[in-house]
């Protein structure tokens, strides 16, 4: 559970502030958990004294902030844009939404922003059947992530099946 790098210690301090919120705000010698221990420095150095003495919801909690901070690691590899990210002609939009997703989840820390931007990007990358699809849904409220992905889904399924009618 040591979680040294800067970067993590960043995503502890938030996770701290929402302990100090909660009845685990103590560690099960009642002692107050502050962000050394949840870097896993100083007292409790060593991961097998953060499983004795702090929640599991507390360690759920480092875990969570571990992972998401893993993703946003930059990789090794040369990264591309997210918004070069296109759907292929024969991609499921599910997938190009998850390749979409991956990137902007790597490039961008704020989760409102990733949000705004996946959906904004997959209406403006997506192939020319999916942008068709999403034009055609109601302008007000703004179709949703979840609305666009199932209305793609739904009708490129309904129009292979058509086409397979057809042959």
């Amino acid at each position: 559970m040591t979680y040294r790098k800067d970067y993590g210690k960043k995503a502890l301090k938030t996770v701290l502030q929402e302990i100090q919120q909660t009845p685990d705000a103590q560690d099960s010698d009642d002692s107050d958990i502050t962000h050394d221990r949840l870097c896993g420095e100083g007292d409790l150095s060593s991961a097998n004294e953060q499983i004795w003495l702090l929640s599991k919801s507390v360690l759920d909690k480092i875990c969570n902030a571990a992972e998401k901070t893993f993703y946003q690691i930059p990789s090794p590899k040369i990264k591309t844009s997210y918004v070069n990210i296109k759907q292929f002609p024969s991609e499921n939009f599910l997938q190009f939404v998850d390749r979409l997703r991956s990137q902007v989840e790597r490039q961008v820390q704020d989760p409102e922003v990733q949000a705004e931007l996946i959906k904004e990007m997959a209406q403006k990358n997506g192939n020319g059947t999916c942008r068709r699809i999403i034009l055609s849904l109601p302008l007000d409220p703004s179709p949703s992530l979840a609305q666009m992905i199932e209305a793609c889904t739904k009708k490129v399924e309904l129009s292979v099946h058509l086409k397979g009618i057809q042959d």
